[in-house]
């Protein structure tokens, strides 16, 4: 059996992106003036725009031949693709690390994961053909 290892970014929904920016766009607005002069509203910018570009490039989903693998900012899953039994599409704004309300909703040993991969057919495909008894 060939090696499976294939990773999927996480998708984003570009309204979450606006409605996470607002925050500094108002800063910026407010403080048009004093932008220069104030270190601290510098400081605070750079690190709420990285902290948000971390999650996106942090958050990533990976199929191997027996696990499911999931990378978050502060966290890491790891799920026995045998053990998935459903999967199933749901909209939640429900808090997880991803930038997306559209998500799949991984159902395995009587626990379930919100997770949002970008390109979600194909990430069930591949789960399938692993698992072929996970249901919809």
């Amino acid at each position: 059996m060939e090696s499976l290892h294939k990773k999927y970014k996480s998708k984003i929904d570009i309204w979450i992106i606006l409605l996470l920016l607002t925050p500094i766009l108002t800063l910026l607005k407010t403080t048009a003036p004093y932008i220069t002069s104030n270190i601290y509203i510098n400081i605070f910018m750079f690190f709420y725009v990285s902290f948000l570009y971390l999650i996106y490039k942090k958050t990533t989903y990976e199929i191997t031949n027996t696990h499911l693998k999931i990378y978050e900012i502060f966290s890491y899953t790891e799920i026995s693709i045998p053990t998935i039994t459903k999967i199933s599409k749901v909209t939640s704004i429900y808090a997880s690390s991803s930038f997306s309300i559209s998500k799949l909703k991984i159902h395995y040993s009587g626990q379930y994961i919100l997770i949002s991969p970008e390109n979600e057919l194909l990430f069930i495909n591949e789960l399938r053909k692993i698992n072929p008894a996970i249901k919809s």
